[in-house]
């Protein structure tokens, strides 16, 4: 019997479904709803096989059930993931495919925030942010603007070592528990990593890249993070790329990463982002210096957050 711990957004249903196939020496049916999540295994095998246990650390219930387990002979693995890029992947899969979701849950925010909150099956404080912090009152006012939502999660990057995900992934890292093995989140991403992962643990090779592949192609965040990647190059070379496809916490974490970079120069937006890369390049050339100010979390946070050189 084995055990994995993960955060929210780590794909740790999907390892576990992996787990269960090499266990029973067969792939087993198909784990993911419409939405890419793996969470329809433990719907379909819920007691007829001998399955590994998986915690997400991020949920005090599940945090506690496993801390009861420390002390039982049982090999541990924790998915690890680094850095604030691997951090906005993770915060899209939860926010996108965690909890009782089937459907794509960040399409659900952007156009019913209330019906995503009641969807979600766990606890979510989207609603209660924007009124203590935003003073938007979804209750009065109805669903919020994009550039509303926006902020919100922009505000989640720059106090990014509060999140729970980070904090546990923090945790995971440094667990030094018997029987204790580690994967990346890089390697559950690339087939052939994963593969010799489970060679070196099992004693049978199990072909499973129909399965893998059917779990990218569905996997809806690492489609966003390599359109960030693309973006963000385009504008750090200065070339003009059309901006379309973005959902809204893409367009916060690219927001976020430029003002890290460019330190005085704010950006902040309204409903409308922009729409190719020139116009940030242009945004960020043409800025007045008059205007120029590091923002205020910086200087509150400045552990944290650190002017870079060599910008223009």
């Amino acid at each position: 019997m084995n055990i994995i711990l993960y955060t929210a957004g780590a794909h740790g249903k999907f390892l576990k479904f992996l787990f269960d196939c090499h266990a029973q020496g067969e792939i087993l049916k198909t784990p993911f709803n419409k939405n890419g999540n793996s969470h329809n295994h433990d719907i379909i095998y819920r007691d007829n096989i001998e399955k590994t246990f998986a915690f997400d650390v991020c949920y005090s219930e599940q945090y506690q059930t496993w801390k009861k387990m420390l002390n039982e002979e049982k090999k541990t693995y924790g998915i690890l993931w680094q850095g604030l890029e691997e951090f906005y992947y993770v915060v899209q899969s939860f926010t996108d495919r965690g909890g009782a979701l089937k459907d794509a849950g960040i399409e659900m925010i952007e156009n019913n925030l209330m019906q995503y909150e009641n969807t979600y099956g766990t606890e979510v404080y989207i609603t209660q942010a924007l009124k203590e912090h935003f003073n938007f009152d979804c209750t009065k006012l109805g669903q919020p603007p994009r550039g509303l939502l926006r902020n919100y999660f922009l505000s989640t990057f720059f106090t990014y070592f509060k999140n729970v995900c980070w904090i546990k992934n923090e945790e995971l890292s440094k667990l030094t528990c018997k029987n204790y093995e580690t994967i990346k989140l890089e390697q559950i991403l690339d087939y052939n990593s994963l593969q010799q992962f489970f060679l070196k643990n099992f004693d049978k090779k199990l072909e499973f890249k129909y399965i893998h592949e059917e779990f990218l192609n569905n996997n809806t965040p690492l489609k966003q993070l390599h359109k960030v990647k693309d973006i963000l190059n385009a504008i750090d070379k200065g070339e003009n790329l059309e901006i379309v496809g973005l959902n809204v916490i893409s367009e916060a974490y690219i927001l976020f990463v430029l003002e890290c970079n460019y330190f005085d120069i704010p950006f902040l937006l309204g409903d409308k982002f922009f729409s190719n890369t020139i116009e940030f390049c242009n945004y960020i050339r043409y800025f007045p210096n008059s205007m120029k100010k590091p923002n205020n979390l910086f200087h509150k946070y400045y552990k944290h957050f650190r002017r870079q050189e060599n910008l223009e």
